[in-house]
């Protein structure tokens, strides 16, 4: 018996079942640090889902500062390039 009178153990939890098509791959990309310094070093990304706005595509993004800093944010998708290979310059 578990000592939290609330606790189920994570064996027996019923989990939802999410419908296929609503399911979306989480995708490694480098993010820039923002439209105006796009030179500048991209932070490691990790995109999590989209949103369609007025203005176009965002994404929700879970990324890495250079400070070490574990930062998720919503960015325009124009700031995203897919991560394949090691980190651009």
């Amino acid at each position: 018996m578990s000592a939290h009178p609330h606790h189920t153990p994570r064996s027996t939890a019923a989990r939802p079942s999410p419908e296929p098509s609503s399911v979306e791959r989480a995708r490694h990309v480098w993010v820039a640090p923002s439209a105006r310094q796009v030179d500048l070093r991209p932070y490691p990304g990790l995109l999590v889902t989209w949103q369609r706005r007025d203005d176009g595509w965002w994404a929700y993004v879970v990324m890495l500062l250079p400070t070490g800093a574990l930062v998720a944010n919503w960015v325009p998708a124009s700031l995203l390039r897919p991560a394949r290979g090691p980190s651009p310059s």
